[in-house]
C-alpha cells in the first residue's frame, strides 16, 4: 500500500513533465470589439520567446505546449494574456483598444 501512495504522489509531476514536452501548432484568430480581425497584434509564447504577428485577417499561428500562456500584444489594444488550454476551447481571441491620446504639438 505503501508503493501506491508514493506512486500517486508523484504521478502528477511526471504527467506536468510531459505535458511540458509535447508541443504543436496552435491557430486562432484576434478581432475588436466589433468582431473585425486584427492586423499586427504581436502573439508571443514566453516559454520559448517565439513571436508571430497578425495578418490583416487576425489569423495567426504559433508552436506551444499544454501548459503555455500567450501574450497578445500592440501599441492600440489592451495586452492580454491567455492560457493555451483556453484558446483550444476557442481560438478567437477579442482585443479591447486603449484610448491613446496623442498630445497636440503646436509649431
Amino acid at each position: 500500500m505503501k508503493h501506491e501512495n508514493l506512486y500517486l504522489a508523484v504521478n502528477p509531476f511526471l504527467l506536468q513533465a510531459y505535458a511540458q514536452d509535447t508541443t504543436f501548432t496552435i491557430e486562432g484568430k484576434t478581432v475588436n470589439n466589433e468582431g473585425l480581425p486584427i492586423a499586427d497584434i504581436y502573439v508571443i509564447n514566453p516559454r520559448t520567446l517565439e513571436k508571430y504577428v497578425t495578418c490583416e485577417d487576425g489569423i495567426f499561428s504559433i508552436e506551444v505546449s499544454p501548459t503555455d500562456e500567450l501574450v497578445f500584444s500592440h501599441i492600440s489594444y489592451l495586452r492580454v494574456s491567455i492560457p493555451v488550454y483556453n484558446l483550444l476551447l476557442n481560438p478567437l481571441v477579442s482585443l479591447k483598444s486603449k484610448n491613446v491620446e496623442i498630445p497636440e504639438i503646436v509649431v
